[in-house]
């Protein structure tokens, strides 16, 4: 491998001048005149709403491992990056506030390119250390690192998808450097389903996966010098997001997907700017007479993280992105070393998730900035009711309404319509019964329709679906009646929750592989949870089992119910890490 272009090798020639030309890998390119064949729909998408082809549960590879325990951070979170100072190309990690600098990899090969898993627990990265340049994982602390790409080409910067299950990555496999797109699969089989995602005899390269999980931004040189480039990610609706003559590249999606950082040589050196990804409007982010690139956004997307030169060598800085053009007297150096530290990677928040409880199966639930309301019920509080229909707070700014079936402890159809007449930015999604009942008699049908999905997955078929920008899976986990009942597996900021509604039995659970699902929250009838009959032989609970959640939220009680308590304490008994909850619009936080 060669380095790729003029910006890399002003910043990075001299960190690589002995055996490191691989350090950093060629861009590629997207398929000019969209030739990569689209990935045809289950079902019809509406606005606000892209699904994605139904997968078999038996093909659908889970995320790699059960995540170790992502390192302690200061304020601001931790940050990945390469670094010489060891005499070798490594990874290491340092608080955003630096402290805690450690190394992560000591390998006589080169290991560079870190990305970090959604969830903060996983870091792929780039490595020689077995011949030539292929994509390894590891640990947030450095453990178990895992070979996941093998092939005789070389392989190079990764991006993972929001919702875990996937990377993107740059490989010269094809002859020239494209992207590629596979399943994370959790044993020791790697990567899996590696599909190519651009084809073009120019280069394309350093991929970044868009957080609702929609699209991969990348560098091409396909029009003659580097640019920025937007795909789906089922290879369609490629379009280019910079047009200058001077070299773009190093694309790095915002937290709240509507910019994109990159590196520039359009002023003459190598700075950091901003493009909005709707309008094309243009900021510069840096200025200054050296090089500055790599850059990295926080979680809140606050900051920015860059390598910059303006000390002598490499080392990773931190500025603020707050609308000035460009930024001054508010940028901190964060590594200080005599050798070059480059290509940082801020770690994602696991984000802390509220829960409120509403009645029976129904819950709010927000977090990373998205809400989600399940299974609203006919019986309900009066007032916890009227702030419902009438979308007012907490039920103000909900994004997406999951229904799991059409009985009315889980569903009421007048209520239903007034939340959605009354939040026009809402998107329902449910069973065919459910939406059939919803519209009949529904005077306001026609406005909102397009808003309205029912989807119907077979038993053991997962549907993948985004709505709002929120990723989820649907599931088919039947009630033990002739009636459709979803089960969804929900992202919210690389937090993983599933809501099973009134699911049947254990069996169904392990249809789905769930157990390596890495599911944070579980929201499961409590039933299941405390009844004898769900013990196995050896008296392991056989839904927790087949689950392995790190949390479990019991449902399907009321708060009105007079045995209440006595349900809670044996609950309690059973699962003594159970989040309970005893009265309507009660809410509590899980980190």
């Amino acid at each position: 491998m060669t380095i790729r272009h003029n910006v890399l090798a002003m910043l990075i020639v001299s960190a690589l001048v002995v055996g490191c030309e691989a350090a950093i890998p060629t861009p590629t390119s997207a398929p000019a005149g969209n030739n990569t064949t689209a990935i045809p729909s289950g079902t019809s998408a509406a606005p606000g709403l892209a699904v994605v082809t139904p997968v078999p549960a038996t093909a659908t590879a889970a995320p790699t491992t059960m995540p170790t325990t992502p390192p302690r951070t200061g304020r601001g979170g931790v940050i990945a990056f390469v670094s010489e100072r060891d005499g070798n190309v490594e990874i290491y990690t340092i608080n955003a506030d630096g402290s805690n600098e450690r190394r992560l990899t000591n390998d006589k090969g080169r290991d560079f390119a870190p990305a970090w898993s959604p969830d903060g627990t996983q870091i792929t990265f780039a490595s020689s250390r077995d011949g030539n340049d292929e994509i390894y994982t590891m640990g947030a602390d450095g453990s178990n690192p895992r070979r996941l790409t093998q092939d005789s080409a070389s392989d190079g910067f990764s991006t993972w998808s929001p919702d875990g299950t996937q990377i993107a990555f740059d490989s010269d496999r094809s002859g020239n450097w494209d992207i590629y797109v596979a399943s994370v699969d959790g044993s020791e089989q790697g990567l899996l389903d590696v599909r190519q995602l651009t084809d073009a005899r120019a280069d394309d390269g350093i991929p970044t996966w868009s957080p609702d999980g929609t699209q991969i931004a990348f560098e091409s040189l396909r029009d003659g010098n580097y640019e920025i480039y937007v795909v789906n990610v089922d290879g369609s609706n490629l379009r280019r997001l910079t047009d200058r003559s001077a070299t773009d590249g190093f694309p790095a999606w915002s937290p709240d997907g509507t910019q994109i950082a990159f590196t520039s040589q359009r002023d003459g050196n190598a700075e950091i700017y901003v493009v909005d990804v709707s309008s094309g409007n243009l900021r510069r982010l840096t200025e200054n007479d050296v090089e500055d690139g790599f850059p990295t956004w926080s979680p809140d997307g606050t900051q920015i993280a860059f390598a910059s030169r303006r000390d002598g060598n490499l080392e990773i800085y931190v500025t603020s992105v707050d609308g000035t053009e460009p930024s001054s007297g508010d940028i901190r150096p964060l590594t200080n070393n005599k050798a070059n530290d480059y290509s940082p990677a801020w770690r994602p928040d696991a984000a802390a998730v509220a829960i409120t409880y509403v009645e029976n199966d129904s819950f709010l639930i927000n977090a990373h900035g998205k809400t989600i309301l399940t299974d609203p019920p006919e019986r309900i509080p009066p007032e916890a009711r009227r702030l419902i229909e009438q979308a007012q707070p907490p039920f103000d700014a909900v994004d997406l309404v999951l229904i799991t079936h059409a009985h009315s402890d889980h569903f009421d159809p007048q209520l239903i319509r007034a939340h959605l007449e009354h939040n026009p930015r809402a998107i329902l999604i449910s069973t065919e019964e459910t939406v059939e009942r919803l519209k009949a008699d529904f005077s306001g049908w026609s406005a909102m329709q397009d808003r309205i999905k029912a989807v119907e997955p077979q038993e053991g078929e997962r549907i993948p679906v985004t709505a709002n920008g929120i990723s989820l899976e649907i599931l088919n986990l039947p009630h033990g009646i002739p009636i459709t009942n979803l089960g969804f597996i929900i992202n919210l900021g690389g937090r993983k929750l599933l809501h099973t509604g009134d699911m049947n039995q254990a069996s169904d659970l392990e249809t789905y592989e769930l157990a390596r699902a890495n599911i944070d929250i579980a929201f499961v009838p409590y039933f299941f949870l405390i009844d004898d009959e769900f013990l196995d032989a050896d008296g392991h609970n056989m839904v927790l089992a087949a689950i392995q959640a790190r949390h479990v939220v019991p449902m399907h009680y009321s708060s009105t119910d007079r045995y209440l308590i006595s349900i809670l304490n044996r609950i309690k008994a059973r699962v003594p890490t159970g989040i309970l909850f005893h009265e309507t619009l009660e809410t509590q936080i899980v980190e």
